[in-house]
Protein backbone atom coordinates (compact mmCIF):
# COMPACT_ATOMS: atom_id res chain seq x y z
CA UNK A 1 0.00 0.00 0.00
CA UNK A 2 1.04 3.66 -0.46
CA UNK A 3 2.71 3.04 -3.67
CA UNK A 4 2.44 4.61 -6.85
CA UNK A 5 2.79 2.10 -9.57
CA UNK A 6 3.25 5.04 -12.22
CA UNK A 7 6.38 5.78 -10.27
CA UNK A 8 6.84 2.79 -8.22
CA UNK A 9 8.21 5.55 -5.41
CA UNK A 10 5.80 5.68 -1.87
CA UNK A 11 3.38 8.33 -2.06
CA UNK A 12 1.69 7.97 1.33
CA UNK A 13 2.20 6.03 4.79
CA UNK A 14 1.54 1.94 4.43
CA UNK A 15 -0.98 -0.03 6.25
CA UNK A 16 -0.23 -3.01 8.23
CA UNK A 17 -3.12 -4.46 5.87
CA UNK A 18 -3.75 -7.08 2.68
CA UNK A 19 -0.60 -8.82 2.53
CA UNK A 20 1.52 -7.48 4.82
CA UNK A 21 -1.36 -8.60 8.10
CA UNK A 22 -1.35 -11.86 6.15
CA UNK A 23 2.66 -12.24 7.07
CA UNK A 24 2.19 -10.45 10.98
CA UNK A 25 -0.81 -13.19 11.29
CA UNK A 26 1.71 -15.60 10.07
CA UNK A 27 4.43 -14.86 12.96
CA UNK A 28 1.41 -14.64 15.50
CA UNK A 29 0.24 -17.97 15.13
CA UNK A 30 3.26 -20.01 13.58
CA UNK A 31 2.19 -20.40 10.04
CA UNK A 32 4.83 -20.92 7.22
CA UNK A 33 4.65 -18.54 4.41
CA UNK A 34 4.86 -19.77 0.72
CA UNK A 35 7.28 -17.14 -1.20
CA UNK A 36 6.82 -17.26 -4.79
CA UNK A 37 9.56 -14.47 -6.98
CA UNK A 38 8.96 -13.18 -9.83
CA UNK A 39 11.39 -11.54 -12.53
CA UNK A 40 10.52 -8.32 -11.53
CA UNK A 41 12.88 -9.08 -8.35
CA UNK A 42 15.72 -8.44 -10.21
CA UNK A 43 18.76 -10.32 -9.68
CA UNK A 44 16.95 -12.66 -6.98
CA UNK A 45 14.32 -13.41 -9.27
CA UNK A 46 13.88 -15.77 -12.24
CA UNK A 47 14.85 -14.32 -16.10
CA UNK A 48 10.80 -14.61 -16.70
CA UNK A 49 7.90 -15.76 -15.31
CA UNK A 50 7.54 -16.89 -11.50
CA UNK A 51 9.40 -19.21 -9.36
CA UNK A 52 8.29 -20.98 -6.30
CA UNK A 53 11.12 -20.56 -3.55
CA UNK A 54 9.71 -22.73 -1.00
CA UNK A 55 8.30 -21.93 3.09
CA UNK A 56 9.67 -19.67 5.03
CA UNK A 57 8.69 -18.36 8.34
CA UNK A 58 8.51 -15.23 9.43
CA UNK A 59 11.12 -14.30 12.36
CA UNK A 60 10.00 -10.52 12.77
CA UNK A 61 8.61 -7.66 11.62
CA UNK A 62 8.93 -4.05 12.24
CA UNK A 63 8.10 -0.54 10.51
CA UNK A 64 10.18 2.39 9.55
CA UNK A 65 10.67 5.26 7.17
CA UNK A 66 11.13 4.83 3.54
CA UNK A 67 13.07 6.91 1.12
CA UNK A 68 10.09 8.51 0.32
CA UNK A 69 9.93 9.85 3.59
CA UNK A 70 6.83 7.30 4.04
CA UNK A 71 6.66 4.34 6.86
CA UNK A 72 7.14 1.02 4.99
CA UNK A 73 6.79 -2.45 6.78
CA UNK A 74 9.72 -4.64 6.81
CA UNK A 75 10.01 -9.06 7.42
CA UNK A 76 12.08 -10.98 8.00
CA UNK A 77 11.79 -14.66 6.93
CA UNK A 78 13.87 -17.50 7.48
CA UNK A 79 13.70 -20.20 4.89
CA UNK A 80 12.19 -23.44 7.07
CA UNK A 81 14.99 -26.33 7.31
CA UNK A 82 17.77 -23.79 6.52
CA UNK A 83 19.53 -20.40 7.93
CA UNK A 84 18.72 -18.14 4.40
CA UNK A 85 17.07 -14.66 5.46
CA UNK A 86 15.06 -13.23 2.91
CA UNK A 87 14.07 -9.70 4.29
CA UNK A 88 11.66 -7.40 2.17
CA UNK A 89 8.80 -4.72 2.24
CA UNK A 90 5.50 -6.51 0.88
CA UNK A 91 3.25 -4.12 -1.54
CA UNK A 92 0.82 -6.93 -2.67
CA UNK A 93 -0.20 -10.63 -2.52
CA UNK A 94 2.48 -11.72 -4.25
CA UNK A 95 5.16 -10.38 -3.27
CA UNK A 96 8.41 -10.00 -4.83
CA UNK A 97 10.69 -10.14 -1.83
CA UNK A 98 14.16 -8.42 -2.45
CA UNK A 99 16.56 -11.24 -0.38
CA UNK A 100 19.39 -11.14 1.36
CA UNK A 101 21.04 -14.36 2.24
CA UNK A 102 23.96 -15.38 4.44
CA UNK A 103 25.31 -18.39 6.51
CA UNK A 104 24.68 -19.35 9.60
CA UNK A 105 22.88 -20.14 12.61
CA UNK A 106 19.31 -18.32 13.02
CA UNK A 107 18.28 -17.73 17.19
CA UNK A 108 15.14 -18.51 17.57
CA UNK A 109 13.48 -15.72 19.00
CA UNK A 110 14.02 -15.87 22.76
CA UNK A 111 17.22 -15.86 22.48
CA UNK A 112 19.21 -17.07 25.73
CA UNK A 113 22.45 -15.70 26.15
CA UNK A 114 24.64 -15.22 29.50
CA UNK A 115 23.70 -11.48 29.69
CA UNK A 116 20.06 -12.58 29.55
CA UNK A 117 20.56 -15.17 32.32
CA UNK A 118 22.29 -12.69 34.42
CA UNK A 119 19.56 -10.16 33.91
CA UNK A 120 16.77 -12.81 34.90
CA UNK A 121 18.84 -13.70 38.13
CA UNK A 122 18.62 -10.57 38.96
CA UNK A 123 15.22 -9.96 39.11
CA UNK A 124 14.68 -13.37 40.49
CA UNK A 125 12.97 -14.89 37.36
CA UNK A 126 10.01 -12.21 38.45
CA UNK A 127 8.77 -10.27 35.41
CA UNK A 128 9.29 -6.15 35.37
CA UNK A 129 5.88 -5.31 34.28
CA UNK A 130 3.50 -7.83 36.28
CA UNK A 131 5.68 -8.63 39.11
CA UNK A 132 4.59 -12.38 38.42
CA UNK A 133 7.18 -15.41 38.77
CA UNK A 134 6.33 -18.93 36.48
CA UNK A 135 6.73 -22.18 38.45
CA UNK A 136 7.92 -25.23 36.76
CA UNK A 137 9.36 -28.72 37.40
CA UNK A 138 12.70 -27.66 36.22
CA UNK A 139 12.45 -24.54 38.00
CA UNK A 140 11.38 -20.70 37.82
CA UNK A 141 10.90 -19.79 34.34
CA UNK A 142 11.16 -16.12 32.70
CA UNK A 143 12.32 -14.61 29.35
CA UNK A 144 14.87 -11.90 28.72
CA UNK A 145 14.15 -9.62 26.28
CA UNK A 146 16.08 -6.93 24.15
CA UNK A 147 14.58 -3.70 24.11
CA UNK A 148 16.43 -2.65 20.80
CA UNK A 149 16.40 -6.06 19.10
CA UNK A 150 19.93 -8.07 17.76
CA UNK A 151 20.11 -8.99 14.84
CA UNK A 152 19.61 -6.45 11.45
CA UNK A 153 18.16 -4.16 10.98
CA UNK A 154 18.29 -2.96 14.61
CA UNK A 155 21.67 -4.31 15.56
CA UNK A 156 20.86 -3.98 19.16
CA UNK A 157 23.65 -4.75 21.55
CA UNK A 158 23.46 -7.96 24.28
CA UNK A 159 24.43 -5.71 27.10
CA UNK A 160 22.11 -6.04 30.64
CA UNK A 161 20.87 -2.19 29.99
CA UNK A 162 18.98 -3.48 26.94
CA UNK A 163 17.57 -6.56 28.30
CA UNK A 164 14.57 -6.83 30.35
CA UNK A 165 13.28 -9.95 32.71
CA UNK A 166 10.00 -10.53 31.46
CA UNK A 167 7.10 -13.02 31.58
CA UNK A 168 6.22 -14.77 28.20
CA UNK A 169 3.10 -12.87 28.01
CA UNK A 170 4.48 -9.49 28.55
CA UNK A 171 7.33 -10.44 26.69
CA UNK A 172 5.22 -11.31 23.05
CA UNK A 173 3.18 -8.09 24.12
CA UNK A 174 6.46 -5.64 24.33
CA UNK A 175 7.97 -7.52 20.90
CA UNK A 176 4.60 -6.85 18.82
CA UNK A 177 4.44 -2.89 20.39
CA UNK A 178 1.54 -3.41 22.32
CA UNK A 179 2.93 -1.65 25.13
CA UNK A 180 6.14 0.67 25.25
CA UNK A 181 8.46 2.23 28.46
CA UNK A 182 8.50 6.38 28.52
CA UNK A 183 11.67 7.85 29.80
CA UNK A 184 11.08 7.51 33.24
CA UNK A 185 10.56 3.72 32.89
CA UNK A 186 6.47 4.13 33.01
CA UNK A 187 4.81 2.21 31.00
CA UNK A 188 2.72 3.37 27.49
CA UNK A 189 0.02 0.90 26.95
CA UNK A 190 -0.44 0.00 30.13
CA UNK A 191 -0.87 0.67 33.90
CA UNK A 192 2.05 1.15 36.12
CA UNK A 193 5.74 1.37 35.67
CA UNK A 194 8.62 -0.95 34.88
CA UNK A 195 9.88 -2.85 38.23
CA UNK A 196 13.94 -1.83 39.01
CA UNK A 197 16.87 -3.48 40.44
CA UNK A 198 19.66 -1.23 41.60
CA UNK A 199 22.13 -3.34 39.85
CA UNK A 200 20.42 -3.22 36.70
CA UNK A 201 20.37 -0.19 34.77
CA UNK A 202 18.09 0.28 31.52
CA UNK A 203 19.25 2.09 28.83
CA UNK A 204 17.06 4.90 27.62
CA UNK A 205 18.73 5.29 24.22
CA UNK A 206 17.01 1.64 23.94
CA UNK A 207 14.29 2.36 25.27
CA UNK A 208 13.56 5.39 23.15
CA UNK A 209 14.53 2.94 19.82
CA UNK A 210 11.74 0.71 21.02
CA UNK A 211 8.91 3.56 21.89
CA UNK A 212 9.44 5.46 18.31
CA UNK A 213 8.76 1.67 16.72
CA UNK A 214 6.11 0.93 19.35
CA UNK A 215 4.43 4.68 18.57
CA UNK A 216 4.79 3.76 14.66
CA UNK A 217 3.07 0.74 14.61
CA UNK A 218 0.54 1.83 16.51
CA UNK A 219 -0.35 4.74 14.32
CA UNK A 220 -0.77 2.27 11.41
Amino acid sequence: GGNDPSTKRQVAHQSLNRANLALANSLRHGLPVRVIRGASAGAHGPPEGYRYDGLFRVEDYWPEIGADGYRIWRFRLVRIGEAAIASGQVHEQRELFHPERRAGVVSRIVRDTAVTREVKKLHGFRCQVCGETIETPAGLYAEGAHIQPLGRPHNGPDVLANVLCLCPNHHAAFDRWVFSLADDLSLIGLDGALRVHPRHPVGREYVRYHRERALAARAA
